[in-house]
């Protein structure tokens, strides 16, 4: 999943070059213009005042497409507003999307590393020998999802497996796994 993270700095690039044909934004210097992140949301707001007018940029995403809306008003009346379809890949090349991983799923896209699958065996060999307690565990925990397992749970024993290129050996059923 791509979300969009970017900086003043870089807004404010955006927003100059975005604007450099339109005459009714006036942009002051960086350092005039105050610079902040909605809460809990992937989106950003620029803000300044120029001879008596307030603008205000906004940089967010609708339907997945990034949008950044600019508006000028007076006296808290809009005089003015335009918006700017961008491209993901304009986003791109300017450092402003990050790719996120999505909660859940498949997560063979992110296999572990050599140390840390031969620690995953290590531990769901030592589980299973031993018969510990139950609970969940912390890799699935950390994707999502919370199924009730011996630590680690089998699917990350058989990444783990995978990344070493073992095989990994079969699972007892969960009736047969007892319970505390």
């Amino acid at each position: 999943m791509l979300r969009i993270k970017t900086t003043k700095t870089s807004l404010y690039k955006l927003i100059k070059e975005k604007t450099e044909l339109t005459l009714w934004v006036n942009l002051p210097m960086l350092g005039k213009a105050r610079f902040w992140k909605a809460f809990r949301r992937p989106d950003y707001f620029l803000e300044w005042y120029w001879n008596g007018y307030f603008y205000q940029a906004f940089l967010s995403t609708v339907g997945g497409t990034p949008l950044l809306t600019i508006e000028r008003s007076i006296e808290g009346e809009q005089d003015h507003r335009q918006v700017f379809r961008l491209t993901v890949d304009e986003l791109r090349e300017r450092g402003m999307v990050e790719y996120v991983p999505e909660k859940g799923g498949d997560q063979m896209k992110y296999p572990p590393s050599p140390k840390k699958a031969q620690s995953i065996i290590t531990a769901y060999e030592q589980c299973h020998k031993s018969g510990t307690a139950f609970r969940h565990c912390q890799d699935c925990k950390a994707r999502g999802e919370m199924q009730y397992m011996r630590l680690p749970c089998k699917y990350c024993y058989q990444r783990a497996k995978a990344v070493l290129g073992k095989e990994a050996p079969q699972h007892p059923r969960r009736e047969e796994i007892p319970h505390d």
